[in-house]
């Protein structure tokens, strides 16, 4: 879950660099890649 809360890191990076039109800071976590490795598991 911490992975996912560090959305707010990639938030500021975005906003640094103004890539607002081209990347988002919101990841589902389907779409973490640890999660899709199978080493992690969480229930929703």
């Amino acid at each position: 879950m911490q992975l996912h809360e560090n959305e707010e890191i990639n938030r500021q990076f975005i906003d640094i660099y103004g890539l607002q039109d081209d990347l988002t800071p919101d990841v589902p976590l389907d779409e973490i890649t640890i999660f899709q490795q199978g080493e992690v598991t969480f229930n929703l």
